[in-house]
This record gives C-alpha cells, sequence and structure tokens, in this order.
C-alpha cells in the first residue's frame, strides 16, 4: 500500500532542511572524525574508496506507531516531533564510536567499526548505544499530544560489508551487504522497546561478560529463513569513561586516519589506553 499524502509531504519538507543543513557552520559534534567523512571526499573523492570491512555492527532503530501518529497530527507537529527525536539520538551517540549511516523518514541506521576499524569493540559499542537510547526513548512524550510516549523497536547484527560514497550531487556514505539488510530484518521482526540482536551478535556480546541477554528463540526471517535470536536486556556493571565531544580528536588527520585504520581511543579508570 502506498504511504499516505501526509508522509510523503512530510518527506518533501524534509529533503530540502537536510540539505540546507549542509551550508551551516560545522556545530562543535560535526568535528567528529567521522563526521568529516562526507566533506573530506567532497574536497578528495579519489580518497575515501569503496571499501571492504570484514566486520561491523549495524544498528536500526523504527517508532512503532509512526504511521498512526503521523495521522493525528499535522505534517509541522510530524517534523517537530522527528527533529527532537533525532536531536536527542545524536546527542547520546555523539560519545560512542560509531557512525550515523542516516534517517529515513522514522528509521535510524547506525554502525561501528567504519569507516574507521575499531578491532573487536564494534558490537559492545553498538550494544552500550542502543541501551541508551532505549532508556531515552523510554523517557520522550510527544509535544502535541504529551499523554503519549515513545515506542521504539531496535535490531542489531554483525558481519562483512562494503562501504563507499555514492551519488556526485549528494554524496551519501552507503554500507552494502547481507549483513545491513539483516540488522534491518532483526529490527523489522523485533518487538516494541525490545533490542533483538543476532545470534552473533549474542556470541560477541558473551565475551565480554559485561552484557545480559536473553533467548527469543527461532524467528522466520524474510529472506534469511529461520534464525535463532536473542533480547538485548541490559549491562553488567558501569560503563566505561567516555570522552566529550571537545575532548575527541579534531584535527585534519581523517583521511591518515582511515588508511592507517586506527580508532578513537577511550580513556579508562586506571587511565591506560585502550
Amino acid at each position: 500500500m502506498p504511504p499516505p499524502f501526509y508522509i510523503i509531504f512530510i518527506i518533501i519538507i524534509i529533503s530540502p532542511l537536510q540539505s540546507t543543513a549542509g551550508h551551516r557552520p560545522l556545530p562543535r559534534y560535526a568535528t567528529k572524525p567521522g563526521l568529516l567523512l562526507y566533506a573530506s571526499s567532497r574536497c578528495l573523492p579519489s580518497c575515501v574508496p569503496a571499501e571492504f570491512f570484514a566486520s561491523v555492527t549495524v544498528y536500526f532503530s523504527d517508532i512503532v506507531g509512526f504511521t498512526a501518529i503521523a495521522a493525528v497530527s499535522t505534517p509541522y507537529q510530524v517534523i517537530s516531533f522527528l527533529n527532537s527525536v533525532y536531536k536527542l539520538f545524536d546527542e547520546k551517540i555523539e560519545c560512542y564510536d560509531v557512525y550515523k549511516i542516516e534517517t529515513i523518514g522514522d528509521s535510524y541506521m547506525v554502525a561501528s567499526g567504519l569507516p574507521v576499524r575499531n578491532g573487536n569493540k564494534h558490537a559492545t559499542e553498538v550494544a552500550s548505544m542502543a541501551l541508551e537510547l532505549l532508556e531515552a526513548t523510554s523517557m520522550c512524550r510527544l509535544p502535541h499530544r504529551p499523554d503519549q510516549t515513545l515506542c521504539m523497536r531496535s535490531g542489531i547484527h554483525m558481519g562483512p560489508c562494503v562501504a563507499g560514497i555514492v551519488g556526485s550531487k549528494m554524496p551519501r556514505y552507503c554500507l552494502f551487504g547481507d549483513t545491513i539488510n539483516t540488522a534491518s530484518r532483526m529490527e523489522s521482526t523485533g518487538e516494541p522497546m525490545k533490542i533483538q540482536i543476532s545470534d552473533d551478535v549474542k556470541r560477541a556480546l558473551d565475551k565480554t561478560g559485561f552484557f545480559i541477554t536473553s533467548p527469543r528463540g527461532v524467528v522466520d526471517v524474510k529472506g534469511k529463513g529461520e534464525m535463532t535470536t536473542h533480547w538485548l536486556e541490559g549491562r553488567i556493571g558501569p560503563s566505561p569513561e567516555r570522552p566529550t565531544a571537545s575532548s575527541l580528536d579534531c584535527t585534519p588527520s581523517f583521511l591518515a586516519r582511515i588508511h592507517s585504520q586506527r580508532s578513537p581511543r577511550y580513556k579508562t579508570e586506571s587511565g591506560k589506553k585502550h
């Protein structure tokens, strides 16, 4: 069934706003190395070729009942609501070693392990981020409908992918591969206010001993058949210390860091870097 007219209208309104925002001065948080990829590719497109990543973790989230919300809201109320949600999410993910890929309507996509590789940290980074976003979502209410709380569905999968800049007039950093499709299915087959993770992600998190999961069972996933999945329930112990936006590396050596495959480092309580 084609999307209602008001959703198409909202997308038409948002698109030029997103294009215009690209011409404004960079805010402080936009100096994070990952967020400079687009600007760097515009200046030196040959320096950011399509690249294979052996292992990354991809996160998708979706607002449950978004169509129903849009049906009882004006287009400008929906835009204001989405802007508030995305602003909150963007602030929350700022101190994780993750890269925001895109937002499409009410869908939010984040990945870790690219464009800068971070060893085997990507699963734990995305898992910690997902838990924080879910907690933040539970406290959100619609500005124009204060009696209605925000409800989100999330999914995580890990595996190989290819990533690169696509397009010339409006370049985008895009990911390709079965990993992305499976991560999207983890979200779409999930349940409200829960984080569904694949068996691969569960095994990676179990190795750390820091995360609580529970089995969901076998799920029939479109294009994949039956898959064993799990729920990400929480994190054990305190979260690691995170850098603030002002403490992140803001030097213009981003491209060099991509090719040297080094990631931003976080300090632990002992003062050692890892």
